[in-house]
């Protein structure tokens, strides 16, 4: 996904079940994110979620299990 729409659209209405579509967008942006020196040398991701807010540098594994529950 080169594009960022799939960031928007998170949940179906009523907002309870997440959509494949976002999962596979945070999926691919974890991926890209991890191949970067930056976040190499880190050790690990700045988690993106609303709850985290980029506070806490986590796993790719820690992230892709967050993001069931986002």
């Amino acid at each position: 996904m080169s594009h960022r729409s799939w960031m928007y659209d998170r949940k179906y209405p009523g907002g309870r079940i997440v959509k494949a579509r976002f999962k596979d967008g945070v999926e691919e942006f974890v991926t890209y994110a991890m191949s970067r020196d930056i976040v190499k040398s880190e050790g690990g991701i700045r988690c993106p979620c609303i709850k985290c807010m980029c506070g806490s540098i986590e796993s790719k594994s820690s992230i892709s299990e967050e993001k069931e529950f986002v």
